[in-house]
C-alpha cells in the first residue's frame, strides 16, 4: 500500500439479507467481555517499517502467536486460511463498504477469544476476508477497534509500544470521540478546517495519509483556487475497490483541539459516509491516546515535526488475478521521463519478483524511507523495459 495507493481498511457494515440478519449482525458487533480490571497494565511491542502497525495475537485457543495490522479504523478481519487453521464456521454474510465506497462480500463470526500481550477479550466479533492479494503470508488480518474498545489505549510511535490499561483520562486535558459501531467503533472527532469548517474526522492507523472526503475537498478554498493537483488513472483503493479519481492540496490549517497543524497535503476519498480520516502521517508526531469506554482522546506531541513536503514515487500498483499493473500515476518528472503508462504489467520492483508481493508489500515498499528510488521491470505488448523512478514533491515546498 503506497502513499498513493492508499488502502485503507476502513469498513462500514452496510446491509444483510433480512430483518433476522440484521439483528444476529447487530448482536455479533456488540459482542465481547474482558476480564481486565482497573489496576491492569500492559505493554505490547510493535513493529513500524513504512506502514501499517503490526502486533502479534493469539486467536481462541491455537498456541499459535500470528501476527496482525493494528487498524483504529477498521473492525476485527482475519484471512480465510486462518479461519480454516481454527476451524471456524461459516459466518453470516454480510456487505462491507470501503474507504473508496466500494462494496465487499465478508463473513461476520465471533472468535472465542482473541489475546494480544496476555489481555484477552472473550467472544470477540470479527470479519473474515477471502482476498489472498491483500495480505503477506506472515499477516493474518487486523485487529480493530471493536477490540481495543473495551481498554484505554496509548499508541507510543517513539517507543513502538502500545499500553492497555482501564484508567480514564481527564476530561479537562482531553478532546471528546464518538465510537461508531457501523464502522467498527472507529473513534471520531472533531476538527476545524481553516479556522471556519467543522468536520467530523476518524483517527485512522490503518491509512498512512490524511484524507478528505470528495465532495469537502472540492468545496475548500485550496481547491476553488485551483491549488490542487489531480491523478491519472486511479491512486487510492479500498477493501472493496479502487477510487475514480483522485486529488492531492494543501490545506492551510487544521485544527484538532488545541493541536494546530498547518499546510499539511491531503489527499481525496470517496467514501462519502466518512467526512475526514486522520493517517499515520499526522498521528505519528504524538502518542496518541484513546480512552474507548470514556470517549476521549488525548494526543501528546513527541517531538517529530510533520512532514509537510513530503516525497513520493508517484506510481500506484494494482493487484489483479496475481499479477501486479500500473493503475495510477501523479505525474512528476521522474514519471514523466520513465514512460509508464496506466495498465503496464509490473513484473519486478527493485528485483522483486512481485507475484510474490501483496498489496500491502507493495505500499510499504513505496514508503521505504530506505531509498529515494525504485527500478521497475515492465511489460507491455510482449516488450519488457526498465526504468527508475526517484522521489519528488508534488506540492510546492513550503
Amino acid at each position: 500500500m503506497n502513499r498513493f495507493i492508499i488502502t485503507i481498511f476502513l469498513m462500514v457494515i452496510t446491509s444483510v439479507l433480512n430483518g433476522c440478519a440484521v439483528f444476529e449482525a447487530t448482536s455479533i458487533m456488540n459482542s465481547g467481555e474482558v476480564t481486565f480490571t482497573n489496576n491492569m497494565e500492559k505493554a505490547v511491542p510493535f513493529t513500524l517499517d513504512g506502514h501499517p502497525i503490526r502486533i502479534k495475537a493469539r486467536l481462541n485457543n491455537s498456541p499459535k502467536e500470528y501476527n496482525f495490522m493494528l487498524d483504529t479504523g477498521a473492525f476485527n478481519i482475519i484471512r480465510q486460511e486462518v479461519a480454516d487453521e481454527l476451524g471456524l464456521p461459516t459466518g453470516l454474510e454480510i456487505t462491507a463498504t470501503g474507504s473508496q465506497g466500494k462494496t465487499k462480500k465478508i463473513q461476520l463470526v465471533k472468535l472465542d477469544e482473541i489475546n494480544v500481550g496476555g489481555v484477552a477479550v472473550k467472544n470477540c466479533p470479527s470479519g473474515i476476508i477471502q482476498d489472498d492479494s491483500l495480505f503477506p503470508e506472515n499477516i493474518a488480518g487486523i485487529i480493530g477497534s471493536n477490540f481495543l474498545r473495551f481498554f484505554t489505549v496509548t499508541i507510543d510511535f517513539e517507543e513502538h509500544k502500545i499500553v492497555l490499561t482501564k484508567n480514564s483520562l481527564d476530561k479537562q486535558d482531553s478532546i471528546p470521540v464518538t465510537l461508531e459501531m457501523k464502522q467498527g467503533f472507529a473513534p471520531f472527532l472533531q476538527c476545524i478546517l481553516n479556522d471556519k469548517t467543522k468536520i467530523k474526522a476518524m483517527i485512522d492507523t490503518g491509512t498512512p495519509v490524511t484524507s478528505l472526503a470528495l465532495p469537502l475537498l472540492k468545496k475548500t478554498d485550496e481547491f476553488r483556487q485551483g491549488k490542487v493537483i489531480k491523478a491519472t488513472g486511479s491512486t487510492a483503493a479500498g477493501i472493496g475497490g479502487r477510487s475514480d479519481e483522485n486529488y492531492t492540496l494543501r490545506i492551510k490549517k487544521i485544527a484538532i483541539g488545541d493541536n494546530i497543524i498547518k499546510n499539511l497535503p491531503v489527499f481525496s476519498h470517496s467514501d462519502d459516509s466518512v467526512q475526514m480520516l486522520i493517517g499515520n502521517d499526522v498521528l505519528t508526531a504524538y502518542k496518541v491516546v484513546i480512552d474507548y469506554p470514556g470517549n476521549r482522546i488525548k494526543l501528546v506531541p513527541n517531538g517529530k515535526r510533520i512532514d509537510i513536503n513530503p516525497t513520493y514515487f508517484g506510481v500506484a500498483f494494482e493487484k489483479k488475478d496475481g499479477k501486479t499493473f500500473i493503475a495510477g500515476l501523479w505525474e512528476n518528472n521522474s514519471i514523466r521521463k520513465s514512460g509508464i503508462s496506466i495498465g503496464d504489467e509490473v513484473k519486478k520492483i527493485n528485483s522483486i519478483d512481485t507475484s510474490k508481493l501483496s498489496s500491502i508489500d507493495l505500499i510499504a515498499m513505496s514508503l521505504s524511507k530506505q531509498s529515494s528510488t525504485m527500478t521497475i521491470e515492465l511489460e507491455n505488448k510482449g516488450k519488457t523495459r526498465f526504468v527508475t523512478l526517484r522521489k519528488e514533491k508534488y506540492l510546492s515546498e513550503i
